[in-house]
Parts: structure tokens; sequence; C-alpha cells
């Protein structure tokens, strides 16, 4: 399973659309996965087009996509369970802020994805996979442009950082 994995898109604020390149991998995929602050709702109305989409209301999400979308979700893909969540307060430590909010389900999450700093990170801490695909659209906050791409093989996944530009 191919999954593309976006955070942060910040449309119409940041860009106007989502750049070619996320849109290309859109196609290709099996689903995507967006963990929030779309800013537009069509984003994320553009994003199901493309394949079945799991997505989180971000910070910056206006009351449409509030209406539409949790403050956070766990699903499955294959046999991984994934814990989606955008993120809060201080980006210095969204990592252990993504560990409390998933506290009560932890032992169960196979790898956590999640948003706000817009800063990409993927590191693997006490068994589970910390995901953060950046922010497609920043390079003010961000170091480059990004998204997430996973491949997804029962109960292995191989997570990578693609650089935009």
């Amino acid at each position: 399973m191919k999954v593309l994995v976006l955070s942060d898109t910040h449309i119409p604020t940041n860009a106007d659309t989502l750049p070619e390149r996320v849109i290309e991998e859109a196609k290709k995929c099996d689903c995507i996965v967006h963990a929030g602050d779309f800013v537009s709702s069509q984003v994320l109305e553009q994003l199901e087009k493309f394949a079945k989409t799991y997505g989180v209301a971000g910070n910056m999400d206006g009351e449409k996509i509030r209406r539409r979308l949790p403050k956070k979700q766990v699903f499955q893909l294959e046999e991984i369970l994934i814990g989606l969540f955008h993120g809060r307060g201080s980006p210095f430590r969204i990592v252990q802020t993504v560990e409390e909010e998933f506290s009560d389900a932890s032992k169960d999450i196979d790898m956590y994805i999640f948003g706000h700093s817009h800063v990409p990170y993927h590191e693997k801490k006490g068994g589970k996979i910390f995901f953060n695909p950046g922010s497609a659209t920043d390079s003010v906050f961000a170091p480059y442009p990004s998204f997430g791409l996973l491949e997804i093989h029962g109960n292995s996944v191989n997570a990578r950082i693609e650089k935009i530009g």
C-alpha cells in the first residue's frame, strides 16, 4: 500500500494550490493522510477525489473543516495502527505533545503521524514511528517544502520524507 502524507498545506495562505509534485503522487497512492491545517476545505475535497483520505483538523482550520474532521483519530492501514493528530503548543516539544495526546491508546499504536511544526521529522522511539511530513508549501518556518510517502506491507512500514524543489 502506497500512502501520501501531508500536513500544514495552508492553502491559500502559503500557496494558491498544492504543488504539482504532490498532485502527481496523490494520483499514484492507495490513500492519503493529512495531519491538519488544510486551511481551505477545497484542499480536502481535492484530495478525496484522488484516494481515500484520512485527516484531522488543525489549529488553523476553519469551521467547515472542524465540522468534518476530528481533532485526532486512530485508524489501521494493513496491519499498522496509526495515531493521527495535528499538534498543539510549542513546536519544540511536539513529539511529547503527541505522546500525551494518545497516552490512553499508546501501547497499541505503531505509528504517529502529526504536523504543526512544519518541520519534517522521522524517528523511531520506544518501538513507535513518529512521522511529520513537514509542509508542502512552507519554507519560512520549515527548512524546505516537503511531504511524506509510506510503503506499507502487512506490519512493515517504509517511511520517507520527500523534499520539494
